[in-house]
């Protein structure tokens, strides 16, 4: 799915062979050119071996075996990334000046970096990451969902929950869970039980070949079959029934909406079971939320809803186009949110231009690590939304509006929250050591009223991971009560005890976090008068590389020399 948007505010998603949806597969052929999509389907019927239906199962190893030709992970998502870039450049007339990719907020900093680096390879330039919650949240909020809200997303591969709170600081993704082995695919593989059911006891040979195909001409009937049912499946949210055509058995199977409904329902109850939960974890009433909002196009069947409402009491809202809300909402602005109280103001701030206000980073959870802002997008192999933002200049695209004179004479007012905040130091400036030491992307600067933040990742060789300095403003009282909510370690992580850290501000907690068998991670967060400030960091090195760079030793060194040179520049 891919969406692209123009500094005019024009939105429109991208069309591969005249459909918004870019099928995930990809197809090595003799040569080592990639197809993608359609095309990658057609080329498999006739050499099945050489593609690869669902990178985003894949994102966990380095390479595969297509055919004879042993394919790097990272290129087969950046063949997909290409061809949107492709798309998206035709379309404009001009390169994507930002992108942004989407991803699920499971993933950690070693998957994000492979997305990153798959879209580098694709030659897409300033690459900015947004978890599918906050981007599907901020559609939602940008059409009135204020409050907590639950994002269920089911994909072609995975099941995602998550909830996300919209409030006058932004969004901010509370809890979330997932299920790995439950989307789509699955619901696809239910529907071949069924056809099994009927044509096993008749033809157990046939059916063999096309589950476990040995030959190449078995394995293109089974993809055969395999596409029918996918067909299948979509048409019966339309149709009481459909047929489904067996080749090797030659016979028709029909297939009914109720049947496979009561079917999918046992499929679909462990996400059900996740979605209660996820909203448990978060300490919340399900009375009391804002809503339940579904994404991803396996939620077109008509049993998610119907099961969710059931176990959950929450009438979900199911939308016609389900799988355009992460694209599209990577791609929204964030959408103003009412105030129960007009915001008392500090005292005024030096003279300093605010930023524009984008939606603020996620909490830093196992689960939930990174949140940018939109521009414009496509979603593709890893289930990911990638938004372009095209630069239009003299041939049509329209400049920024002037300033106003009401803004102008807004600037004569007493100082608001946002304007101080954006006169604390900007934390994109900071860590230059660390920018030394490791090949840092382009940082992505967001702000709220509240905050200001900063992050970077990085991948190469030797190791990938990420940097998070988040700088929040407050009354002292306010700041000591949100320092104790931090200090402490989030029930969702594997977060060790806070280890009291002196010289450092008023106070200073550092926590640790193991996140992977070869991952490690750290938290400081540092109260400084009325400024919270927190800083994350973590890092993986490959198991044939150099462990100690990423060790806890390490990496509380360096977190420590980020804090105070942050410290230094608020003076």
């Amino acid at each position: 799915m891919a969406v692209l948007g123009w500094p005019d505010g024009r939105v429109r998603p991208l069309l591969f062979g005249g459909s918004p949806v870019l099928p995930s597969g990809v197809h090595v052929d003799q040569g080592g050119r990639f197809l993608v999509g359609a095309d990658a389907y057609r080329a498999a019927r006739l050499d099945p071996a050489r593609f690869e239906a669902n990178p985003k199962r894949r994102i966990d190893q380095e390479t595969l075996l297509l055919g004879d030709a042993e394919v790097r992970v990272v290129d087969l998502i950046g063949a997909t990334l290409h061809l949107v870039a492709t798309e998206a450049t035709r379309i404009a007339g001009v390169p994507p000046g930002q992108v942004t990719v989407t991803y699920p907020v499971a993933w950690a900093g070693p998957r994000q970096a492979k997305l990153v680096a798959a879209a580098q390879a694709a030659g897409l330039g300033g690459v900015t990451l947004v978890p599918e919650p906050v981007a599907a949240a901020t559609y939602f909020a940008s059409r009135g969902a204020h409050g907590d809200l639950v994002v269920y997303d089911l994909g072609g591969g995975t099941c995602d929950v998550s909830i996300v709170r919209s409030s006058p600081d932004g969004l901010q993704v509370l809890e979330s869970g997932g299920l790995d082995d439950l989307g789509g695919l699955d619901l696809d593989q239910m529907i071949l039980e069924q056809i099994g059911a009927a044509v096993a006891p008749i033809a157990p040979t046939q059916w063999a070949r096309l589950t476990a195909p040995g030959t190449q001409a078995d394995r293109r009937e089974a993809m055969i079959l395999r596409d029918d049912v996918r067909n299948a499946k979509e048409a019966l949210s339309r149709h009481p029934s459909v047929t489904v055509f067996v080749p090797l058995i030659d016979r028709d199977v029909v297939v009914s909406r109720e049947a496979f409904e009561r079917a999918a329902v046992d499929r679909l109850s462990p996400s059900a079971d996740l979605t209660l939960a996820v909203i448990r974890r978060a300490g919340l009433d399900p009375a009391n939320l804002a809503g339940l909002f579904l994404v991803g196009g396996s939620t077109r069947v008509p049993a998610v809803a119907t099961l969710l409402h059931r176990r959950t009491g929450i009438a979900p809202t199911v939308l016609e186009q389900p799988e355009l809300v992460v694209a599209e909402g990577a791609l929204a602005p964030p959408a103003p949110i009412p105030h129960s109280a007009p915001p008392v103001s500090p005292p005024p701030p030096r003279s300093v231009t605010p930023q524009q206000a984008q939606l603020p980073p996620a909490p830093h959870r196992r689960r939930r690590m990174w949140t940018a802002t939109a521009a414009v997008g496509l979603v593709a192999v890893v289930t990911a939304v990638v938004v372009l933002q095209a630069k239009l200049g003299d041939d049509g695209g329209r400049q920024p509006p002037p300033q106003t004179s009401q803004s102008q004479s807004q600037s004569q007012q007493p100082a608001s929250k946002a304007s101080v905040v954006a006169s604390l130091p900007d934390p994109c400036t900071m860590a230059a050591d660390l920018k030394q030491r490791h090949q840092f992307t382009a940082p992505t600067a967001t702000s709220s009223p509240s905050k200001r933040s900063c992050e970077w990742h990085f991948i190469y060789e030797a190791g990938a991971g990420g940097l998070q300095i988040d700088l929040f403003l407050d009354t002292d009282a306010g700041s000591r009560g949100l320092f104790r909510s931090k200090r402490s370690p989030s029930p969702s992580s594997d977060e060790g005890s806070p280890e009291p850290i002196s010289g450092l501000g008023d106070e200073a907690v550092l926590l640790r976090e193991q996140m992977a068998e070869l991952q490690q991670g750290t938290r400081l967060v540092i109260r400084d008068r009325n400024v919270l400030i927190e800083v994350m960091w973590y890092g993986y090195a490959p198991p044939d590389q150099d462990q100690r760079r990423f060790s806890f030793e390490q990496l509380r060194t360096d977190v420590v020399a980020v804090a105070r040179e942050i410290l230094s520049k608020l003076g």
